[in-house]
């Protein structure tokens, strides 16, 4: 006779507590002839809940349900089952698997004054997870909703919110260098707007770009620029701008190292307007400069390599 023993928690051997902890003990004969009838004898200790006790006979990727049992205190049982027909010798493998089973789950939903809206009465599942669903109703009222629910003498709570969702009428696309130098003349700014469907956005788009005080201790006005672009007929449109107006030797120590932009396309005829915005790193690399074919010894005197610049990264 060949016995097994474990403690485990949901069919796996894992660290638990004690209370979490399932312990049960199979055992069968070691050689089972092809096709006979076999005795199977299980027991499980210390249940504390409802669990559902499977026993599969594996082999070749297939199963095979000797034994399923639901168990709700200690349980002892020996049930007989027949071998499966075989040529030769085979070595097949018994799994066990001890699951929680939820049973008499009642949810309740409730939506932002207390109203019961929902309701589930005594579910049950086999496995671990228990899945319900509730459509809301599209006059919805916007608020915070409830949801409770009862597990014999457990229970939890979960909260959301609800609100309105408008499908914006277009999308704007904004495309700014991630860095920018500050010794570079002009900063450019595209965009594009473009209907959920494709078509480009009549309009015009309102271009801010802002380089902010790192401390507001003095009440300074930050510089800015701002410039009204027409979209043109792919939906499309861009504005240049001075760099010179963001830097300031006076200042510059007080000024943060990144510009602000904000872009504002409104269509026309509707004056329905969406709001862009990006985060520009600056750079103070106002030149750079790459040495090439440089001699792998150094020696006193003449030495020939070559050097090319460029104004900025």
């Amino acid at each position: 006779m060949w016995t097994t023993c474990a403690e485990s928690e949901g069919g796996r051997s894992v660290t638990a507590p004690p209370n979490r902890l399932r312990y049960y003990m199979v055992a069968f004969p070691a050689v089972i002839e092809s096709g006979s009838e076999a005795t199977l004898c299980t027991s499980l200790l210390k249940p504390n809940e409802t669990l559902l006790m499977t026993i599969y006979l594996l082999h070749n990727k297939q199963s095979r349900t000797l034994l399923q049992e639901r168990v709700e205190e200690e349980f002892h049982h020996c049930s007989q089952f027949k071998a499966p027909q075989v040529e030769g010798e085979s070595v097949q493998e018994i799994r066990v698997e001890v699951r929680d089973i939820v049973t008499a789950i009642n949810g309740t939903k409730q939506d932002n004054k207390g109203n019961r809206i929902g309701q589930w009465t005594n579910v049950s599942s086999t496995g671990l997870i228990v899945q319900l669903s509730h459509e809301l109703n599209p006059e919805a009222p916007e608020g915070h909703y409830k949801l409770e629910a009862h597990i014999g003498n457990r229970e939890t709570r979960h909260y959301f919110k609800v609100k309105k969702y408008i499908l914006p009428r277009f999308e704007v696309t904004v495309k700014t260098p991630e860095q920018q130098s500050v010794g570079e003349e002009e900063l450019k700014i595209e965009l594009c707007a473009k209907y959920t469907y494709g078509q480009p956005v009549p309009g015009k788009a309102l271009v801010e770009v802002c380089r902010k005080f790192i401390q507001e201790v003095v009440p300074k006005i930050s510089p800015c620029l701002e410039e009204t672009v027409q979209m043109n007929e792919t939906g499309c449109a861009s504005a240049v701008f001075n760099m010179s107006a963001f830097t300031s030797p006076e200042f510059e120590h007080d000024l943060q190292s990144n510009l602000d932009a904000a872009v504002t396309v409104t269509e026309e005829g509707t004056d329905i307007s969406i709001i862009k915005s990006k985060h520009i790193e600056l750079s103070d690399v106002i030149c750079k400069v790459e040495f090439f074919d440089l001699p792998k010894n150094f020696e006193h005197g003449l030495t020939n390599f070559k050097i090319n610049t460029s104004d900025h990264p």
